[in-house]
């Protein structure tokens, strides 16, 4: 059977038959889902922007307009018809604003710099992190402590960035061919 794509056949049979090329090779896929406790919260806007002025080279004016975006911002609970006093926001992003995802985004390059040389797919989304990743079943232990290592390097520059990693919601799935009886 010809992997290459007739003019009969559609995406979704071509796609079929490479997804069942790759259980001959006896794969094991993987995915991490990564959690972040409050994510947008807690950006420290001093890192936010001196990765603003040094990863991406934002500076003068338009540095200027992102600290004023930044600063001076304070905030007040509503319960029932009382109010707290106002308090000072000194640290996080507008997570319902337009620029907040993207300050995230900025302010979390150095997570996708780390992650790159560490042979793992991966994706980034605002707060949302996914890694994927296939490996043989004959390397599993060793492909299993290699991503707990990854995931121990991830957590370390999410906590020097003031991030919190949350384990309790950090999911990993990891899939065989049926044809197969897992890792050992």
């Amino acid at each position: 059977m010809s992997l290459i794509p007739t003019s009969r056949l559609t995406l979704s049979t071509t796609l079929l038959k490479l997804l069942c090329a790759t259980f001959t090779i006896i794969l094991c896929d993987s995915l991490c889902l990564l959690d972040l406790s409050a994510a947008f919260d807690t950006i420290d806007h001093n890192i936010l922007l001196t990765r603003l002025s040094s990863w991406f080279g934002i500076q003068g004016s338009a540095l200027d307009w992102y600290k004023s975006y930044l600063s001076s911002r304070s905030f007040r609970v509503k319960c029932n018809d009382n109010f707290s006093s106002c308090h000072s926001c000194i640290c996080g992003v507008f997570q319902g604003s337009v620029l907040g995802p993207l300050l995230f985004i900025l302010y979390t390059t150095p997570l996708s710099t780390l992650i790159s040389p560490l042979s793992l797919n991966h994706h980034l989304y605002a707060d949302d992190t996914q890694l994927f990743f296939s490996f043989y079943l004959s390397v599993f232990d060793s492909s299993i402590t290699q991503i707990q290592h990854s995931h121990q390097q991830m957590s370390s520059c999410m906590t020097a960035n003031l991030l919190t990693l949350n384990s309790s919601k950090t999911d990993f799935f990891s899939y065989w061919p049926p044809t197969t009886t897992g890792p050992n």
